[in-house]
């Protein structure tokens, strides 16, 4: 048993060999042949100890620091031996350390002792002070316990170096953590990764975003979602109303927007015109459809292109459709009896059907039901259980979503078109959150969500010829106020349901090739 008012001590003679400096590497290799067990005891309780440490016995002779020399020499060329790196790297890191004027305070400070207090040491040095405890000079180059502090002319080079197999942050960050050292070297890690270009090509889909709603219609069937699916080799037209969840399928001729039209009119004159259309782009962005619509006097609403979640509630019906019909071919049975039942089955959190909801009433089915079950009864909570609907999904799909980056007009950026994000520059931004219109290299513009867009760190090449003029207007506008819109709507409503309307305007020119 040791006693020591050396609190440090304690933590030292625990340490694992290759985790301490070399000085103390020889410390605990001498005390090796002892089974010792440090206790730390303040000074005030350890008065021989304490006075005899004021009266040690100076022993400077020859023998004594020829000794300490001998050792010492052999320690740092044993170090410098097994560095795993070339003469020549070796010598230039040598010569860095040796022009770095803050390296240089360092070494200083290693060799003749550290102040008491951080605030004496130079601001420039002071992101050394934690790691005093572990640092050491070794043949002209500085160490952090086994980490190699690697001075500020090559520090590009050893980031290029570490990013060489294009490894993520965390990875770079985790292999630099063992054996270099600098200070902000996680910062710079992180930013030399964010302007790297091959990544930038290749990288991820972005995380999603916090939910924005579609608004809840006041009453049934006035804000419709369309959209057209394939399915056995045949064309059909959903059209879903937002309020009641009441899906009509068409067979389609042909994908046309008068075919569209032709199976539009038949669905309208049963249940009436509605006052909004929520679709994508083709067929019903054709001069053709405008004109239907104008005539029979709703407005379309189209959606972000290649986000689906924008008409999140016309994709959610394509899917339980089609599962419906396999199903139904499966057992050889009428899929129109399953379209039926899905009609008359209440809707989970409402207690009422879809037909309830829209017709209010029960449609008669092959299931044995009273007469008095099939009479009207209009259904006068719904408004307020669809907003408790709303509420809940939102609250499940925002945990794991988080807000992306916001962009400006001029900004460059890369959009993901396809499998890789391509050079981009931002042109216009929409009146609704989160969508942009980007024009690429080639002068071709898209419409794209801010979950399609990154930030880019270089440049668009100089072959970028932009086809549309930025008025002071357009330059003035901001994502944030993007943004802002979009958190003003979240707040109104306090809720939100099915990603539906993450990024859609009324109108607009056609913008796809």
């Amino acid at each position: 048993m040791v006693e020591s008012d050396h609190k440090p001590l304690e933590a030292i003679i625990r340490k694992p060999l290759h985790q301490v400096s070399p000085r103390m590497q020889m410390m605990l290799l001498k005390l090796m042949k002892y089974n010792l067990c440090v206790t730390y005891v303040p000074g005030s309780k350890l008065p021989i100890a304490d006075t005899l440490s004021r009266a040690y016995v100076d022993d400077t002779s020859k023998e004594s620091i020829d000794s300490q020399l001998e050792e010492g020499q052999y320690r740092t060329h044993t170090v410098t031996q097994y560095l795993p790196a070339s003469t020549h790297r070796i010598q230039e890191l040598r010569d860095a350390t040796r022009s770095d004027h803050s390296l240089q305070l360092v070494h200083n400070h290693i060799v003749n002792g550290w102040p008491q207090h951080k605030s004496s040491l130079p601001p420039e040095i002071q992101a050394y002070w934690n790691l005093r405890g572990q640092m050491h000079v070794e043949e002209g180059l500085i160490y952090a316990g086994e980490r190699l502090i690697i001075p500020v002319a090559m520090k590009q080079e050893m980031l290029v170096t570490l990013h060489e197999g294009h490894a993520g942050s965390e990875k770079c960050k985790a292999r630099a953590s063992e054996i270099m050292y600098w200070p902000n070297i996680n910062k710079d890690i992180e930013t030399k990764i964010a302007d790297c270009p091959v990544c930038a090509t290749y990288a991820r889909q972005n995380p999603k975003e916090p939910m924005i709603p579609h608004s809840l219609p006041t009453r049934p069937w006035s804000k419709l979602g369309s959209d057209i699916f394939e399915f056995a080799g045949h064309d059909y037209l959903l059209i879903v109303d937002y309020y009641s969840k009441f899906p009509e399928v068409v067979k389609l001729q042909n994908k046309t927007a008068a075919g569209v039209i032709a199976a539009m009119k038949p669905v309208f004159s049963r249940h009436g015109i509605p006052d909004t259309l929520v679709s994508d782009d083709m067929p019903y962005k054709s001069a053709t459809f405008k004109q239907f619509a104008k005539e029979w006097g709703f407005t379309c609403v189209y959606t972000s292109p290649t986000y689906a979640q924008s008409n999140g509630q016309s994709e959610r019906f394509v899917q339980s459709i089609k599962g419906m019909i396999k199903k139904a071919q499966a057992e050889g049975k009428d899929p129109h009896i399953s379209l039926l039942e899905y009609r008359n089955t209440p809707l989970a959190g409402i207690g009422s059907s879809p037909a309830q909801l829209l017709m209010s009433r029960r449609l008669k089915d092959k299931m044995p039901t009273k007469n008095n079950l099939l009479q009207s009864k209009v259904v006068n909570d719904a408004q307020s259980k669809l907003h408790k609907r709303q509420q809940k999904q939102k609250f499940y799909y925002d945990r794991s979503a988080k807000y992306h980056q916001s962009f400006n007009v001029g900004d460059s950026v890369r959009v993901n078109l396809g499998q890789n994000w391509e050079h981009a520059r931002v042109t216009d931004i929409h009146n609704t959150p989160r969508s942009y219109e980007v024009t690429t290299p080639d002068g071709h513009s898209y419409r794209r969500n801010q979950r399609m867009i990154n930030k880019s760190p270089d440049s668009v090449p100089e072959s970028h010829v932009m086809d549309t003029e930025l008025s002071d207007t357009s330059m003035s506008k901001t994502v944030h106020q993007n943004n802002e819109t979009g958190k003003q709507k979240l707040l109104s409503h306090k809720c939100v349901g099915v990603v539906l309307g993450r990024d859609i305007h009324l109108g607009g020119k056609q913008i796809m090739k």
